[in-house]
């Protein structure tokens, strides 16, 4: 089972009690300091492959589809996308504004997912090539291809 310790500094960050927000924006959420985005947030991703990216600063937050960029070997980066700003204070004055928000971003990201027919396991672009007919772990393992 996955540590939780990305939700408590998510929720401090936010704030607010870690039941808050499980209630609001789930739980699962791991801290990131691979995102290619604005330097005074601090990420965090949630999902596995990830499907939200959520920056919290001092006074407000965003929230963004992670779209990833392999920045050389075995070096893999997010930089959010469709990025959405809110006030720190939505999560509790206006959380269904918020979640509206997440829900769409992890709908869009969920529909660039692709089945691997050699795993079967359903993998996001960023683990394809694009002219791949599998993922690139399997590539590796079946056609010798290192990546």
């Amino acid at each position: 089972m996955k540590d939780h310790q990305g939700d408590v500094q998510l929720a401090q960050r936010l704030l607010i009690d870690s039941h808050e927000l499980y209630q609001v924006l789930g739980r699962g959420w791991e801290r990131r300091g691979n995102v290619l985005g604005d330097e005074a947030l601090v990420w965090f991703t949630a999902g596995e492959p990830p499907q939200l990216l959520l920056g919290v600063g001092p006074a407000d937050l965003v929230v963004a589809r992670p779209r990833g960029i392999w920045d050389g070997p075995a070096s893999l980066r997010y930089e959010p996308v469709n990025q959405q700003g809110f006030d720190l204070t939505d999560v509790q004055v206006r959380p269904e504004v918020l979640v509206e928000a997440a829900a769409a971003i992890v709908a869009h990201r969920r529909r660039t997912f692709r089945w691997c027919p050699t795993c079967r396991r359903v993998q996001p672009p960023e683990w394809f090539e694009r002219s791949a007919e599998r993922c690139m772990h399997c590539a590796e393992v079946v056609d010798g291809i290192v990546h």
